[in-house]
């Protein structure tokens, strides 16, 4: 293998979509085409071969002649005479970007049928335990008031106990259907949707609590203020944050709400920080973002707020994470790739 000379086959050439008398076949023109970010893996497989004296058998990205991203298969093996000694190195490229696509389908498939299973527990978990309670209570009060020896007054106190359980019953009911809904509305039309404008929609919609608590809310979208996404799914995750934290705020200390937009590689983030209350996450962390979960039973609420908030971050395509601290404040991230 002394000589170094590189010879490529026709089916090589049309697998990089390069005219074959163009350009003179090397090792350095194969890397050239090779994705930038597999390329230090590509050449340490490759070295760590010649060094060896192996085989190398590797996937990669490569780049087409369009500016395409493709994904390529290589392996390699090494010929040797009959002293032992390599006298050739010979290969093939294969052109896997349709199998790598179905492959990557297949996980998101997985993945998607993985959070729907988990959607499923959460309503068995509503059947079970916010359902059951007050049918059991409706079927067992229903059967006493049919006792003929019943006291009027017993009638009266079974009779409003079971217009609580029915009340309650509704509101179940009502949370299905506000749950099932952000799942129908998902083909509503999008459009071009502006974080200030949004922003100061929700200040005048809660304009009296602002003025009542003494909130201040600022906000910085510089870096970008838009996003091609359903309005009516903003609308809501700014406005249960920003009401949440109104809500949980500390009432001895003025309640300040920042809201900020920025730019990471190929994502937007949108970052609302309060200095409320805030969660201890050692404790709660795993259930921050569930059903009917409370964490400051102090004050009136159902524990929709948040996991509606995550359902419509996840249903728009993006992911939601959060950071607190216990009398310091709750930062949460929105992350949507771009």
């Amino acid at each position: 293998m002394t000589k170094n000379t590189d010879v490529w086959s026709d089916e090589l050439y049309n697998i990089f979509d390069i005219t074959k008398n163009e350009v003179e076949p090397s090792r350095e023109l194969f890397l050239s085409l090779v994705h930038p970010d597999d390329l230090n893996f590509v050449k340490k497989s490759m070295e760590e071969g010649y060094e060896a004296l192996r085989g190398t058998d590797i996937d990669f990205r490569f780049i087409d002649k369009r500016g395409g991203i493709r994904h390529g298969h290589f392996e390699s093996r090494i010929r040797f005479d009959d002293a032992g000694n390599p006298v050739a190195r010979f290969g093939i490229i294969q052109d896997i970007t349709e199998r790598r696509l179905l492959e990557l389908e297949r996980i998101i498939v997985l993945n998607d049928l993985i959070k729907r299973n988990s959607e499923l527990e959460q309503f068995a978990y509503i059947v079970s335990h916010n359902l059951r309670s007050p049918v059991a209570n409706i079927i067992g009060a229903s059967s006493v008031l049919n006792d003929p020896d019943l006291s009027i007054e017993d009638k009266e106190t079974l009779s409003k106990g079971i217009n609580v359980s029915v009340m309650r019953l509704d509101d179940v009911i009502n949370d299905l259907n506000l749950i099932l809904e952000v799942k129908s509305d998902i083909d509503e039309i999008r459009g071009i949707v502006h974080f200030d404008t949004l922003v100061e929609d929700i200040k005048f919609s809660i304009d009296d609590l602002i003025d009542k608590h003494s909130v201040e809310i600022r906000y910085d979208f510089s870096e970008i203020n838009e996003l091609f996404t359903l309005r009516t799914y903003l609308y809501s995750i700014f406005y249960n944050l920003i009401s949440n934290s109104v809500k949980y705020r500390r009432p001895d200390v003025p309640c300040i709400i920042e809201i900020k937009s920025s730019l990471v590689k190929k994502s937007m983030q949108i970052i609302f920080n309060d200095n409320g209350m805030g969660i201890n996450l050692k404790k709660n962390g795993g259930d921050i973002f569930g059903l009917y979960k409370r964490f400051h039973t102090n004050i009136e609420g159902k524990g929709m707020g948040l996991f509606m908030v995550k359902t419509q971050v996840e249903t728009l395509g993006g992911k939601i994470t959060v950071k607190s601290t216990e009398n310091k404040g709750t930062e949460f991230k929105i992350e949507f790739e771009l």
